[in-house]
C-alpha cells in the first residue's frame, strides 16, 4: 500500500525565447532532436495517425521533469497502445506519454552514449511527475 502524500508540482511552459536552448538543455547537444522526432514518431504510432503536425508546447516541471505537448488545449486524443489498452486523454496526458515512451526506447538506442544518464534521469523524473497528473489512470494505461 502506498501511502506517500502526494507532493504539488506546478508544470512551467517555456517562453518563446527560451524555445531554442529547451532540449539541449535537457538532454544533450548531441542526442536532442533524436528526442524531438522520437516524441513525434510515437504521437503518430499511438494516436493512430490523428496526429498531422503541429505547434508543440515545451513544458518544465518543478521537480526537473520536461515534456512536450501538443498546442491544442481543448483536443481529446485516442491513444492506442501496444499493450492492448485503449484510452482517451488530454493533450497534455498524451504529451507525457509519448514523451515517457520516447524517452524509455532511447535510452536503448543510446545506451553507451555519454548522455544517456539524462534521458534515463528525465524518464523517471516524468514518471514520477505522470503519478501526480489528473490522468495518471489514462497514462499509465498506455504506458505500463
Amino acid at each position: 500500500m502506498n501511502t506517500a502524500t502526494p507532493i504539488n508540482l506546478t508544470v512551467t511552459v517555456v517562453p518563446e525565447g527560451r524555445r531554442m536552448a529547451f532540449l539541449p538543455k535537457h538532454f544533450g547537444d548531441q542526442i536532442f532532436l533524436a528526442v524531438e522526432d522520437a516524441v513525434f514518431e510515437h504521437t503518430r504510432g499511438l494516436t493512430d495517425e490523428q496526429y498531422h503536425g503541429g505547434y508543440w508546447d515545451f513544458c518544465e516541471v518543478s521537480n526537473g521533469a520536461c515534456y512536450l505537448r501538443p498546442d491544442e488545449a481543448n483536443k481529446l486524443w485516442k491513444v492506442e497502445s501496444e499493450n492492448g489498452n485503449a484510452v482517451e486523454m488530454s493533450s497534455d496526458a498524451l504529451g507525457i506519454t509519448v514523451t515517457i515512451f520516447a524517452l524509455s526506447h532511447l535510452t536503448f538506442r543510446y545506451e553507451r552514449h555519454r548522455d544517456v544518464a539524462k534521458l534515463c534521469e528525465h524518464f523517471h523524473l516524468l514518471r514520477d511527475y505522470a503519478g501526480e497528473h489528473s490522468e495518471a489512470t489514462a497514462i499509465f494505461a498506455a504506458i505500463d
